[in-house]
């Protein structure tokens, strides 16, 4: 019987598809690295969510064969050491592209709508006072600049066209043909920071990406530039 490791809840539906590859599971919720240490020694898999696996625990677990993540990153887990010992690691690569990018929808808006503002206002009965609002503004024809056309960035360049925006692609990895085919416009980072209203990163952590946008790259920005 293989023993899996459940490091915080899942859905209980998650829990069946293993018993019923009759696996041994059971759940984990103090993260600390000891106690991590001490339950993952005979694991065969483990599963997670925000916990952190670094080499000095997975050194530990000389019987594991496969971490999964529920999520798209892994920066939480080391690679490296997975890959020199031939373990595998899993994401869910599907399962939250929508819910990502509807949050960010959801940020874009209510920043330019000052939902938060007019909530208070009228929480606090203040019904006349519309002058003291900011001004709101529009999605319709701004520019959105995309940071990475993976799964996520391609699920909100579809619900950005909804509103008329002109939606830009920084992706090196990604073609121009690819990028032109879901009606989005390839563009160098320099120039994209330049010209966007609107910026969402949607980039793996790793040494090339950490700190991708510093002060120098703020520089280049509008100052009404709005960075989710």
């Amino acid at each position: 019987m293989k023993k899996v490791a459940m490091i915080g809840s899942i859905h209980e539906d998650g829990w069946k598809i293993l018993e019923e590859e009759n696996c041994e599971v059971f759940e984990i919720n103090d993260f600390s690295k000891k106690n991590l240490i001490e339950q993952l020694c005979d694991v065969d898999g483990i599963a997670l969510r925000t916990a952190q696996l670094d080499e000095e625990i997975l050194r530990k677990c000389p019987k594991l064969k496969i971490v999964a993540r529920h999520g798209v990153g892994y920066d939480s887990v080391d690679l490296n050491y997975l890959n020199q010992n031939k373990q595998a690691l899993a994401v869910t690569g599907t399962s939250n592209a929508v819910s990502v990018a509807e949050h960010v929808m959801t940020m874009f808006l209510c920043l330019i709508k000052q939902i938060n503002k007019s909530d208070n206002f009228v929480k606090s009965g203040k019904f006349t006072e519309k002058n003291e609002l900011p001004d709101f503004f529009e999605l319709y024809k701004k520019n959105i600049l995309i940071l990475g056309f993976g799964r996520i960035g391609q699920a909100l360049a579809h619900r950005c066209l909804g509103f008329e925006a002109n939606i830009y692609v920084y992706d090196p990895f990604v073609d121009q043909q690819a990028i032109e085919n879901k009606n989005c416009r390839k563009i160098g980072f320099d120039e994209g920071l330049s010209i966007a209203d609107f910026i969402s990163i949607h980039m793996p952590l790793n040494n090339e990406t950490n700190k991708l946008i510093s002060k120098d790259q703020f520089l280049l920005m509008k100052k009404e530039c709005i960075l989710v």
